[in-house]
């Protein structure tokens, strides 16, 4: 891992990190407008699969995941602890 990738790890891992993992639901409000714009540009489709990377608390990979439905299949990548604790625990 580069220097600037290590920052960037140890930055969103520690107080910054812990304090956007509290405030998820905060985030996830302000998102809610753009989100289903967002999903129909992409192309989110019933039984379609999708990859969120960089998903935070999974506010997108769970909004594709009702448009995806029981035959779709989303995939969350994330490397921020805090926010993947959060991520785990609404999506397991």
């Amino acid at each position: 891992m580069s220097a600037a990738n290590a920052k960037k790890v140890e930055y969103w891992n520690g107080r910054v990190g812990e304090r956007w993992a509290r405030r998820y639901s905060r985030i996830d409000e302000n998102l809610q407008q753009i989100t289903p714009r967002a999903l129909r540009f992409a192309g989110a489709q019933a039984g379609g699969n999708a990859a969120d990377l960089r998903c935070g608390a999974r506010h997108t990979a769970l909004a594709v995941g009702e448009v995806g439905g029981p035959g779709g299949r989303v995939t969350a990548l994330g490397i921020y602890q805090p926010q993947a604790g959060v991520a785990r625990r609404r999506a397991p």
